[in-house]
């Protein structure tokens, strides 16, 4: 399964999708539900922007990640001075493709399978990122080797889902697309 996943991962350049995301708050018996539109190129460039109920616009631009508040605030990080920072941006690039399930100094991968759609159970390995997750699942249609959903346990309690929908690959994507200024 992790080979035919990887296969057809390696043969995505751009992708571009609507998403939604749920995050289910275990404190306050709560969810937030928010939406939004994706964008990855090349490996290395990454657009995550936000548009409801509020605008926020992540980016990844090879070594940078430039964020955009509501109020039009823009930050921009180097990512070679956070370890952090590198190992979140690599893990949400890796996540998306499924091309993470055979990193094996990341996570302990387990998969399970069904007819309509494999599972990718991924265990942090590394420090940084089991400080924060217990538990990352890919939800890959077993019929595109795609992911079409992330669910990430949070050592707080916390989860948080990402649906994506409406999906296109290896569209043209211009790259201004992947600058804060768009």
């Amino acid at each position: 399964m992790v080979a035919q996943v990887e296969k057809a991962a390696a043969g995505i350049k751009t992708m571009q999708c609507d998403f939604t995301q749920i995050k289910h708050l275990s404190l306050l018996n709560n969810e937030m539900k928010s939406t939004g539109r994706m964008y990855c190129k090349n490996g290395n460039m990454l657009r995550w922007e936000y548009t409801s109920p509020y605008k926020y616009c992540f980016v990844l631009n090879g070594n940078k990640v430039m964020l955009k508040d509501a109020g039009n605030k823009t930050n921009v990080i180097d990512v070679k001075s956070s370890k952090l920072f590198q190992e979140i941006t690599r893990i949400m690039m890796n996540s998306i493709t499924g091309e993470c399930l055979s990193r094996h100094e990341d996570f302990s991968v387990a998969m399970y399978k069904s007819d309509k759609e494999w599972e990718a159970r991924l265990t942090p390995l590394k420090k940084e990122m089991s400080k924060m997750f217990s538990l990352i699942t890919l939800h890959i249609n077993a019929t595109e080797k795609r992911v079409t959903r992330v669910e990430m346990k949070e050592r707080t309690g916390d989860v948080t889902d990402i649906y994506l929908q409406q999906v296109k690959e290896n569209a043209p994507i211009a790259d201004n697309i992947f600058s804060i200024g768009k």
